[in-house]
């Protein structure tokens, strides 16, 4: 049984023998809220329903066959996608994912995926090469440009 759902039978039982969500939260290390959600799940369908929970978070809402085309898309490089520059910005990285699979994220969760694919393609002893420049000019976004070389 994974650590995570340890958790939960912990504060479950806990929850049975009425303790305050403030005190369960506080004895497995996590939040009020996330105690009150588990509670929520204990009280509609027991405790098979808090393990068969997912492990972590929300879904992802790219699945793996997504990433790794998404990846082969970073490889080709901005130009060939349309992008007047050949260096990848956040902006970029959002555009291209609401073209090709029409879901909107977060400049930080486009840079996760981008910064992702970059540790990705190199190794401890030769890791990508990149750098993040600041923007040139002050009207321009805050946004940084991902320099990749070959």
């Amino acid at each position: 049984m994974s650590e995570i759902v340890e958790r939960r039978l912990k504060a479950a039982h806990m929850l049975l023998a009425k303790k305050r969500c403030a005190e369960v939260a506080s004895a497995v290390g996590v939040t009020r809220q996330t105690i009150r959600m588990w509670k929520q799940r204990l009280d509609a369908g027991g405790l098979d329903a808090l393990r068969e929970m997912p492990e972590r978070g929300r879904p992802r809402r790219l699945n793996e066959q997504q990433l790794a085309a998404l990846h082969h898309a970073f490889s080709q490089g901005p130009l060939y996608h349309g992008f007047d520059t050949a260096q990848w910005s956040i902006r970029h990285v959002e555009t291209l994912i609401k073209r090709m699979y029409n879901v909107l994220f977060s400049q930080t969760q486009a840079w996760r995926i981008l910064n992702d694919w970059l540790l990705s393609r190199g190794s401890v002893d030769d890791p990508p090469h990149y750098t993040v420049a600041p923007r040139p000019r002050a009207d321009e976004h805050d946004r940084p440009i991902w320099r990749l070389f070959n």
